[in-house]
């Protein structure tokens, strides 16, 4: 079943608004994307105006930022710790923005959207201590 995103049906005053025409191809959408740790897999959805849209479908590196050293390097993704999304993609390993992921460097927060562009960006919170 496809999924729409529509005017609303009620007016601002609560009242029914009737809909007299039939949906348009302009208001469809999509079900989002959870991504999930993985050998990487990637789905190109064509978008209005011929674009392209990356959407990540499983992830197993992560672009790490770290603020102190000023330094980007990719890191392999071992866990997710917290994600305040929803309490269940802990459990099912789901990557959203604001998660925080365990990585090779340490613990990390998401800065980017992996369901819509296509990689995983993080910065660092704490670093693995090294002996």
């Amino acid at each position: 079943m496809g999924e729409w995103h529509k005017v609303s049906r009620r007016k601002s005053t609560g009242g029914l608004l009737r809909d007299n025409r039939k949906t348009k191809n302009y208001e469809a959408g999509n079900e989002p994307v959870k991504t999930v740790i993985g050998q990487r897999k990637v789905k190109q959805v064509r978008c209005r105006g011929g674009n392209v849209k990356v959407k990540l479908r499983a992830v197993s590196v992560a672009n790490v930022a770290d603020q102190k050293s000023k330094s980007v390097k990719k890191v392999k993704v071992l866990d997710v710790i917290e994600n305040k999304a929803n309490p269940h993609f802990i459990r099912q390993k789901v990557v959203t923005k604001g998660a925080l992921i365990k990585t090779d460097a340490g613990i990390c927060r998401v800065t980017s959207r992996p369901g819509q562009c296509g990689a995983v960006d993080a910065v660092l919170v704490e670093k693995v201590q090294k002996k």
